[in-house]
């Protein structure tokens, strides 16, 4: 658990296909992966986006607005960055496509 109480150690995913619409599906987890590797951002960027909790979630938003205001909107490759699930434990989706990216092809 991170100091702005993002859980790191679990994994909201599901495999079932009725969660398929849900941020904590499975098939958006992977989805998400390939959006990354589609999107050829610097490895910088990469490495930021694998990190993003450590930045504080306020300042994490400043630098997506920043990259959005110099053209490259994330939020649109990624869709939202965390997922606050029923328990109110926030997820940080980013953090997880960026951690699989290099195991998932793109088709």
């Amino acid at each position: 658990m991170t100091r702005e109480q993002v859980d790191l150690l679990a994994r909201p995913y599901c495999l079932d296909d009725a969660a398929d619409g849900k941020p904590y599906s499975y098939k958006k987890l992977i989805d998400r992966a390939r959006r990354l590797n589609r999107s050829q951002l610097d490895s910088n960027t990469k490495q930021l986006i694998r990190q993003s909790f450590a930045m504080g979630r306020m300042e994490f938003r400043r630098w997506i607005e920043n990259c959005r205001k110099r053209g490259l909107d994330l939020a649109e490759i990624l869709g939202e960055p965390f997922y606050t699930d029923e328990e109110k434990q926030l997820h940080s989706l980013w953090t997880d496509a960026a951690e699989i990216a290099d195991f998932v092809f793109t088709e």
